[in-house]
């Protein structure tokens, strides 16, 4: 029985090719938007696969509210190099009026999208994918997208400039959704999310101190916004090891004595 995978659409997107890389033989359900990806997998109705991290521009703060706000685990984890092409029906740049691609793509390529506008008086609009900006190109002749070698090849579409992303080394970190954590491998990751209090000085210092004294690598931790108030902050951390580790498991227990919450977001193989 395939597998029903949800994910950014429509064809062609980067989150399509993480998608196939991250469930073989998947029947494969695109939609607009993260929340609608993620309301699928709550509901039981398959598993999910969106972007969380680019190496450009840091964490999707989206796709963090939506897996922290709903009952959903992350099960799983791919890393895709990320390049981006200028796209279109027209034969070369001066015909292109208009540039469309998602707002993560287009930052990750301001300074060509930026020379676009100052030299040729391209305007630049917002689109739900990549893909769906390589979609409308291929609809109008004067629109050029950004977006990947697979959406050309979709839509039909001229690689006009080929690798406009700023730099090079340009990653992004997909993962899969579920309404269970991943089996442990013994080569694993955790995500949490830690919500501590503003009116508790040394109280993060205590929570890292708890990782430190048994050994447990912190690969990445970052504060958000708990959108109450001012200063008050969840802090996800990533972590080696997994939750049955008996390690991680003595260390959540000492972090719940500690922090005001604590939520075990997912884990996985990596």
């Amino acid at each position: 029985m395939k597998h029903k995978v949800a994910t950014l659409g429509p064809k062609g997107s980067f989150s399509h090719i993480a998608a196939r890389k991250l469930v073989e033989d998947a029947e494969i359900v695109f939609f607009d938007c993260v929340e609608d990806i993620v309301r699928e997998v709550r509901e039981g109705r398959g598993l999910g696969v969106v972007p969380i991290e680019n190496s450009l521009q840091g964490s999707v703060g989206e796709v963090l509210d939506a897996i922290l706000s709903q009952d959903v685990m992350i099960c799983g984890e791919v890393v895709l190099e990320i390049r981006h092409h200028l796209l279109s029906r027209a034969s070369k740049i001066e015909e292109v009026e208009v540039v469309v691609s998602h707002p993560q793509a287009l930052a990750q390529c301001r300074s060509f999208v930026m020379s676009l506008t100052k030299e040729y008086g391209i305007k630049v609009l917002n689109t739900t994918s990549t893909s769906n900006a390589a979609e409308l190109a291929s609809k109008n002749p004067t629109y050029a997208a950004i977006a990947s070698e697979e959406a050309a090849r979709e839509y039909s579409l001229h690689i006009l400039k080929a690798d406009v992303q700023d730099r090079k080394e340009n990653y992004t970190r997909f993962v899969l959704l579920s309404r269970e954590v991943g089996e442990r491998t013994g080569r694993d990751k955790t995500l949490l999310a830690v919500y501590l209090k503003k009116d508790r000085p040394g109280a993060l210092y205590e929570i890292l101190g708890e990782f430190a004294k048994r050994g447990i690598n912190l690969t990445r931790i970052e504060s958000r916004s708990k959108k109450r108030e001012m200063g008050e902050y969840f802090f996800f951390i990533d972590l080696e090891g997994h939750v049955k580790d008996g390690v991680v498991t003595d260390a959540l227990k000492a972090l719940r004595e500690k922090a005001d919450e604590v939520k075990v977001l997912g884990s996985y193989g990596w």
